[in-house]
């Protein structure tokens, strides 16, 4: 088993870039992988990441994503075959709109071997003009395999966009898919309670934030998910609503 942890970002002087890599993972039999990824871009760089897994008899590939600052456009759709009989992924992204950025991201999974298992579950918060597309697929030929696709918007402003687009395929008959797709705002009622309880506007606009694109989810260390946290809430007192 390994965990592997990654940050991406630019230096704030660079004033226009392309952030671009291939990224290749291959999980043995039995073996574990998870992958921890954390980027921030400033608003003049552009990304473009490619992401490639293959799973083995046994395997289970873990990703988590963490979006905190997108720069001015990304695209990225990693995808994982699940190659392997009783191999699974999980596939857990957190994205965070800002600025006039420009996000299209996804994630797919392929179940090729039998009792093979897919999950994946995307986040996004859009804020001030950001555009957020996000994509996720399972597409399944194999028996006694099953996978679940959950995709969750809330949209902070009024020029902000989020789209879904949960797929489901399937080329078998004993495969089970599943989705949910949701897309809303705050909900005043329940903010209104927060604030009836002796929260500001702002903190319990944040805590309403935090629970939704519930940073807990994504199994980080402490110290890790707490800095996660915090940025989180800078970014959203930043953000025009």
């Amino acid at each position: 088993e390994i965990h592997i942890l990654t940050g991406c970002t630019a230096p704030l002087t660079v004033q226009g870039s392309l952030h671009a890599g291939l990224t290749e993972v291959y999980v043995k039999k039995n073996a574990r992988v998870v992958s921890t990824m954390i980027e921030y871009w400033h608003q003049k760089v552009h990304s473009r990441p490619l992401k490639a897994v293959i799973v083995e008899d046994g395997g289970e590939y873990v990703e988590n994503l963490i979006m905190l600052k997108p720069g001015l456009s990304i695209q990225a759709y990693p995808t994982v075959i699940l190659k392997g009989k009783n191999s699974s992924t999980i596939l857990r992204s957190i994205v965070i709109g800002t600025d006039s950025s420009d996000i299209d991201i996804g994630e797919a999974a392929y179940l090729v071997g039998e009792n093979s298992k897919a999950r994946l579950i995307t986040r996004g918060l859009a804020l001030d003009s950001s555009y957020i597309k996000q994509r996720t697929k399972v597409w399944s030929k194999a028996s006694k395999s099953s996978g679940y696709v959950e995709c969750s918007g809330l949209i902070l402003s009024d020029k902000a966009k989020l789209e879904t687009y949960p797929t489901l395929q399937t080329l078998v008959k004993d495969t089970e898919l599943y989705h949910e797709s949701s897309i809303g705002k705050v909900a005043e009622d329940q903010l209104f309670y927060l604030i009836s309880r002796g929260f500001s506007e702002e903190e319990a606009t944040a805590l309403m934030i935090r629970g939704f694109l519930d940073p807990d989810m994504l199994d980080l260390p402490e110290p890790l998910l707490s800095q996660v946290k915090s940025i989180i809430d800078l970014i959203v007192r930043k953000a025009k609503m």
